[in-house]
């Protein structure tokens, strides 16, 4: 009897542990689908790096641009393994992954979040508190100061927020040599343009913000402007804004002020907002440009930079495009 019962009990726990393999292995499968376009899925950002008024100890000593703090912020980064940082009460941590060539590499952006474990044991199901830490690849490019972030919605579900995270993130780190980081999306003009079309008749204002100039790879008559502001009064942004209360607004293709504007702005040089006759807008930001990586890069692959380089060169093909000269 206490043999058939032994049986038994053996059997169920087999059966269970089956079930609730199966059952796993099914929902992650799950997830796993209805996640992988969007995991694969890179916000193309550009990020513009801001030095302090007040001269850092170091720079005392041995002057330093921003460019070069922030390659040895990098390096450092590398050596540490990794970097933590809080948004509020929300940790949030910044991994070294590895090099793909002298001026790109890869990290890992992680959100720090509470997860309860049905745990089986011999007698009972208990439950358990571990600490998860769902992650975004950001591929970073010092050349072309690029952030090309991967979107996680297990990070957040808007695109805004995940970048607007791991740019306070990397502030509060940087802040500590004098330099802050800006991250603004590369857009397409065609966007805004649409916007215009769609709505005209009911924009009640436009505003461009404008970031002092970093690399853009271009030529525009914006960044001169900004330049001589930097230089004159050490700014490190600009709004501009144009209104009508009637939301009669005059927004066409063929004035200067917009083309150049736009030229600077879709190519990560800022933002711009448009506001509507009884509530509403939309933004730059909310329709960034994505590009999709083969996920077997992040691997060791030893051809993962030639990989990366067509994923470059398409964003180049965008940008040339957006400085392109209307023929109007």
């Amino acid at each position: 009897m206490m043999k058939r019962l032994w049986n038994l009990k053996a059997y169920c726990d087999s059966y269970i542990k089956k079930r609730l393999l199966s059952n796993w292995c099914f929902f992650r499968k799950s997830d796993i689908m209805n996640t992988k376009e969007n995991l694969n899925s890179y916000i193309v950002t550009r990020y513009f790096l801001n030095k302090d008024a007040q001269m850092h100890m170091d720079d005392m000593l041995m002057p330093k641009t921003k460019e070069q703090i922030f390659s040895e912020v990098l390096l450092q980064l590398k050596n540490e393994k990794y970097i933590c940082g809080f948004i509020g009460t929300q940790q949030y941590r910044i991994y070294f992954s590895k090099t793909f060539s002298d001026t790109r590499l890869l990290l890992k952006f992680a959100k720090r979040k509470d997860i309860t474990l049905n745990t089986a044991t011999e007698t009972d199901i208990n439950k358990v508190n571990k600490d998860d830490y769902p992650f975004s690849y950001i591929i970073v490019d010092t050349n072309k100061q690029l952030f090309l972030i991967q979107k996680n919605k297990e990070i957040s579900t808007n695109s805004q927020t995940l970048v607007n995270s791991v740019e306070k993130i990397f502030s509060s780190f940087l802040i500590k040599r004098s330099i802050s980081l800006r991250l603004t999306p590369i857009t397409k003009r065609g966007t805004f343009w649409d916007a215009v079309e769609k709505n005209m008749g009911k924009i009640s204002s436009l505003e461009f913000e404008f970031l002092s100039p970093n690399y853009l790879g271009q030529s525009y008559k914006i960044n001169e402007l900004m330049k001589e502001l930097k230089s004159e009064t050490n700014t490190d942004s600009m709004k501009m804004a144009i209104k009508n209360e009637k939301g009669n607004l005059t927004i066409l293709n063929k004035y200067h002020f917009f083309k150049d504007s736009l030229q600077y702005i879709s190519n990560g040089g800022g933002k711009w907002k448009m506001k509507f006759l009884g509530g509403g807008n939309i933004t730059s930001e909310e329709k960034p440009v994505e590009q999709t990586v083969d996920i077997s890069i992040m691997q060791n692959n030893s051809d993962a930079n030639d990989k990366l380089q067509e994923v470059f060169q398409n964003i180049d093909l965008i940008e040339g495009d957006n400085h392109e000269e209307d023929v109007s």
